[in-house]
């Protein structure tokens, strides 16, 4: 799975985690897999941390296809959802700007491209600095909790 979710409840976040190379489908995949998960809160901010994406394969027309596929799903965002993006490269922040020229009109959505980690962790209101230390609390806190223990050893 070139883009891993998450959600965590504590941090009112939902977390994308790029790996590899991805393309419209994925992200539809991976937006699907979101907003159907049982703990999906519209309030939780979404944060997509691109530091291991590797080639976007996407063109306009195929962003554009995408959006409107999913566009059933946008009304589950009754009020102004944020969407945090570390865009580490000129790829990732040219793709996170042509969605947000396309989504922020016809939705709810509002979406916040950052540089840097540091800034992309604390526009989405997470102490961290680094990515790094964002996964390693994160598995912390999944491995303390004894359902998601279960989960984890499950491979879930």
């Amino acid at each position: 799975m070139p883009i891993e979710v998450s959600i965590h409840p504590g941090r009112s976040l939902g977390y994308f985690k790029f790996r590899g190379d991805t393309d419209v489908a994925e992200g539809v995949r991976a937006f699907l897999e979101y907003v159907d998960h049982p703990l999906f809160d519209p309030t939780f901010t979404m944060l997509s941390n691109t530091a291991h994406l590797g080639e976007v394969k996407a063109g306009f027309r195929g962003i554009l296809m995408g959006i409107q596929r999913l566009a059933p799903q946008y009304k589950r965002f009754r009020f102004a959802a944020d969407s945090v993006i570390y865009a580490r490269d000129d790829v990732a922040f040219g793709t996170a700007r042509m969605l947000q020229q396309m989504l922020e009109p016809i939705s709810q959505f509002r979406f916040h491209i950052q540089r840097t980690e540091q800034e992309a962790l604390g526009r989405a209101g997470q102490p961290e600095t680094g990515f790094d230390a964002l996964d390693a609390a994160l598995l912390a806190e999944r491995a303390a909790n004894p359902l998601a223990r279960l989960r984890l050893a499950a491979g879930l």
